[in-house]
């Protein structure tokens, strides 16, 4: 029996943190992978009227929104308690890293995807500056991932699966291999990192691109926004 569904595409990386903590758990989550933001089914729209992914909603009924909440209360199934952290301090730099991935990393990249992806107009100005934007928060991440593993102790946490989510986010779409190998730390992590956080079940083999998405000849597409990726 699953123990609950998780609403929203794994290629997000709010929903892929989501869904890499409960494989990471083994908890049997169902994933609908083509709900859209602002577009949910009625009854499912009537428990979630904001209409974000990911969303959740369990065997036994609960509903929950936000990414972080939820991985937080995946990580409860833990019985080693390590997936959301093992001590005070470890919880704290957990959540510390999922914010960051949330928001610093996502504000700074999430300008230079939607451009290539057509979810905003391409602006090569516009992409330009988010691409600086993007080497800024790589170098930030380059520092602390050197001679590490795991971002927070000596096993996976949600900070981890924020993290490979988020890399995965860049580096499927817009950066190219020769650009991620300037940061050779995060290249090493993310690697390593990408099969134990279960991103080869959720999203197939590791690749990275020789070339990025190429600059979209068509206008937005009305139904792809910001909110999806």
């Amino acid at each position: 029996m699953a123990f609950g569904t998780v609403y929203g595409s794994v290629k997000s990386p709010r929903v892929g943190m989501v869904l890499s903590t409960a494989a990471l758990l083994g908890l049997p989550v169902e994933n609908a992978s083509n709900t859209l933001p602002g577009s949910f089914p009625k009854g499912l729209a009537e428990k979630f009227p904001i209409q974000k992914i990911p969303v959740f909603v369990g065997a036994d009924g609960i509903c929950l929104w936000q990414s972080i909440a939820i991985a937080s209360f995946f990580a409860s199934y833990d019985p080693l308690g390590i997936v959301g952290g093992a001590t005070a301090l470890a919880k704290a730099e957990v959540l510390m890293w999922a914010c960051f991935f949330n928001q610093e990393f996502y504000d700074a990249v999430i300008p230079w995807v939607a451009g290539r992806m057509r979810s905003i107009p391409y602006d090569p100005k516009t992409e330009e500056k988010a691409k600086k934007n993007t080497f800024s928060i790589f170098a930030v991440l380059e520092r602390q991932v050197k001679d590490k593993e795991f971002l927070v102790g000596e096993d996976p946490t949600i900070a981890d699966a924020a993290a490979v989510a988020s890399l995965y986010f860049v580096l499927s779409s817009v950066m190219t291999k020769d650009e991620l190998a300037k940061f050779p730390e995060i290249q090493r992590y993310y690697i390593n990192a990408y099969p134990k956080l279960k991103f080869d079940q959720l999203c197939g083999p590791l690749q990275l691109l020789s070339e990025p998405v190429p600059i979209p000849k068509a206008p937005p597409s009305p139904i792809l926004t910001c909110d999806e990726l």
